[in-house]
Order: structure tokens, then C-alpha cells, then sequence
């Protein structure tokens, strides 16, 4: 008995602080198959290693061990699913390039053995990924691609319809669906903090919340200290409208919209839909302050920002002079008309998209979007920063 204490102590001490090695359906040590490897589990195998009356490997052990002080994780996901994970996750495949980022930013985009389609159009934030096979779309994932490469979880968009269909796919094959979307401002970190739990990265999910609170709260701290009437109205577009009359914008419940307020903003549109359909008149009627702008990576904008002023200098030329009556509106008078790529408008790199926004709204606030981004890139991305591109327009 002695024996086998002094060899469970010394396996508890291993297993707090390597990881475990060896990843597949089973659990060493597991005899009961309720996925959990309890001490008296753990006892067994020990004796049975050390009389050698079972074919045990060391590195079962240590697994067995690890699986024993560690687990099981359980976190509730962005849909209010309670997901428990068993065993350390080895295999991961994270559909759409916000989770994928999130991943990364977590240092286990080496776990990761599939991705979806447009991964491949982001060779500048994951060119390590870039030969991984493909398993469908982020939206429309081909489950049997996925069974095929045997990951130990999926993480998809927080759309419940689209991870229960996944899950009554994958589940059978013992494959876990986590619903989180990385790109919604006011989630994204309890986001990041859980998938840090379940990956056993906690410490890097940590040092990513800790990095953007130093932003986030000297920008909050600085709002909360403006009156009502010293925030400008402002006007969200987004997308490419074919009409100059009908313009799309952002309302209540968009991440444009959070982004807005907390940057010391008063969204006119923030009283209606999601995403509205606004008129060009009302807007006339309204007459914002300052006018701003996501524009779409893809035909209006080469990779994931401008390779110089004159794309982003038409662009708002176009606002201006395609648009009946706009050349009279505030932000037009008042050089107030800004662009800024949808890569720093949401997700993981979203905090770019905020010092740009206070920086437009109130340009005494000290702080440098670039930098914030430098810091990103180089830090979490491993990405040098690509200081001849542009990524917001004018940048103040």
C-alpha cells in the first residue's frame, strides 16, 4: 500500500504540471468508461504497472495521473450549453477565422488539424494553417470531412440552430461542439478566458484580457467622465448599397454599435433594428456629427487594408458627391468622414477598431491605434506589423 501512495503522490506531482502526451477515445485508466479516472482508477493501474500484470506504459500513467487532478473542465458556451471536456484536447478544428484567431492567440493553433474555406484568404494572420485540409465554409461545414479528421472539439458560431445540427452530426463520434463567437466586444473575453480553460492555456488567455484592459479601461474611465452633449452623433455604415438613397447602418445589438458607445459615441441609429435600412433623407434631416465607415476586405479593399490614400480618398468622395445633399451635412463640412477596415472592426483584434473610433471622437484622448495594433500583430499574432498598409482613413 505504501507503495502504491508513494507512486500516486509522485504521478499527482508530474501530472500538475505536464501536460499529458497521449490523446485517443479512451481515457488509460478509465475502467468504468464514465470518462473520469478516479483515485481508486488510478490506484489500479499503478499496482498493475508496478507488478507488471498489465501491459501499462509509463506515458499511461502520466496520463491517467493528469486526467486525474485536472479533469473534468466544464464552461458554459455562448449559447448556454454546459460543455465538459474529459481529457486535454489535442485535436481542434475552429470554423471561421474569428475562432481560429482566438486559437492563435491562445499559442494552440498547432492542435489544429482542420479549417474551413476562408481561412485561406487570411495568409497574413495564418500562414502556418494555410495546408491544412479544408472541411466546408465557417456557416456550412461538411460534418463527414470533419468525422474524417477526428478532432477532439469544434468550435462554431454562438447560432444555436447551427451547433445543435452539428452536434447531432459529430456527437456520435464523440467529437464536442462549442457554440462561441470571438466577435461580439462585450463577450469576447469571458470567450476567451473559457476556451483558455478547456486548452489548458489560461495563462495566455489571461495575458490577452490583461493586454486589452489596458485599453479598454483608460477609454471607459475617460467616457465616463464626458457629459451627454460633449459625445458626438454619430452615423454607422457598413457594406456596398447600390441605391445612394437607402444606406446601411448599424442599430440596437450591433457590435458597431457597442464599439460606438464605449468610444464615447452616440449612434443615431441606435434606436432602431440591428441593421438597418436607413433613408438618405432622414439622415439629412438628422445630420450627424462625424460619419464612419467599415469597409469590407475583397473588392474595395486589396488583402486586409489599402496600399495607399488614393482607394480610401475615392471612397469618400464617392459618400460625399454620389449622395444628394450630403456635401451640406456636418460631418461632411467638417472633415469627419471615416473609413476603417472590417479586420480591426471585430473580433479578437477589435480593440483597434475602439482607439481608431476615440480617436475620431474625441482626438484629446492619447492613445495610438497603430501601436495598439503593432502590439497585437507582433504579440499574439506573431505577425510583423506591415507599416507601408493602411487600415483606417484619414487615421485622425
Amino acid at each position: 500500500m505504501k507503495r502504491i501512495q508513494s507512486a500516486l503522490l509522485i504521478l499527482l506531482l508530474l501530472a500538475s504540471c505536464l501536460p499529458a502526451s497521449a490523446q485517443g477515445m479512451g481515457i488509460p485508466g478509465d475502467t468504468d468508461h464514465d470518462m473520469i479516472v478516479s483515485e481508486p482508477e488510478l490506484g489500479s493501474l499503478i499496482l498493475a504497472y508496478l507488478d507488471g500484470s498489465a501491459h501499462t506504459k509509463p506515458d499511461d500513467l502520466r496520463d491517467a495521473a493528469h486526467i486525474h487532478v485536472q479533469y473534468p473542465r466544464t464552461i458554459t458556451d455562448s449559447i448556454g450549453q454546459n460543455i465538459t471536456i474529459y481529457r486535454p484536447v489535442k485535436r481542434i478544428i475552429a470554423l471561421g477565422s474569428y475562432r481560429t484567431e482566438a486559437v492563435k492567440i491562445l499559442g494552440a493553433s498547432e492542435r489544429i488539424v482542420g479549417i474551413s474555406d476562408d481561412i485561406l484568404k487570411y495568409d497574413y494572420y495564418y500562414p502556418e494553417l494555410l495546408e491544412k485540409p479544408t472541411v466546408g465554409t465557417w456557416s456550412k461545414p461538411d460534418p463527414e470531412a470533419i468525422v474524417s479528421l477526428s478532432p477532439d472539439i469544434v468550435i462554431t458560431s454562438a447560432h444555436s440552430e447551427r451547433v445543435l445540427q452539428l452536434r447531432e452530426k459529430l456527437v456520435p463520434a464523440g467529437i464536442t461542439v462549442i457554440g462561441m463567437d470571438f466577435y461580439r466586444d462585450y463577450l469576447l473575453k469571458s470567450e476567451m478566458a473559457k476556451l483558455g480553460h478547456i486548452l489548458g492555456r489560461s495563462d495566455d488567455a489571461r495575458a490577452y484580457i490583461d493586454w486589452r484592459e489596458g485599453y479598454e479601461i483608460p477609454i471607459a474611465e475617460f467616457v465616463d467622465g464626458l457629459a451627454e452633449d460633449d459625445k458626438p452623433r454619430v452615423l454607422l455604415e457598413w457594406g456596398g448599397s447600390n441605391s445612394p438613397t437607402v444606406i446601411m447602418s448599424q442599430g440596437e445589438g450591433s457590435s458597431a454599435g457597442y464599439v460606438c458607445a464605449a468610444a464615447g459615441g452616440r449612434n443615431i441609429c441606435a434606436h432602431l433594428t440591428q441593421y438597418p435600412k436607413v433613408d438618405s433623407e432622414w439622415i439629412l434631416k438628422t445630420d450627424p456629427d462625424i460619419i464612419v465607415k467599415c469597409v469590407s476586405t475583397g473588392p474595395i479593399m486589396e488583402r486586409w487594408g489599402w496600399q495607399s490614400t488614393d482607394e480610401p480618398e475615392r471612397l469618400i468622395n464617392d459618400i460625399i458627391e454620389t449622395r444628394p445633399g450630403w456635401d451640406e451635412l456636418s460631418a461632411v463640412t467638417n472633415g469627419s468622414v471615416y473609413l476603417y477596415s472590417s479586420e480591426i472592426a471585430w473580433g479578437p483584434d477589435s480593440i483597434v477598431g475602439r482607439a481608431y473610433f476615440v480617436n475620431w471622437f474625441h482626438p484629446q484622448f492619447d492613445v495610438d491605434p497603430e501601436e495598439v495594433y503593432r502590439e497585437y500583430l507582433e504579440r499574439f499574432m506573431g505577425v510583423k506589423y506591415p507599416g507601408d498598409m493602411i487600415f483606417a482613413y484619414p487615421p485622425r
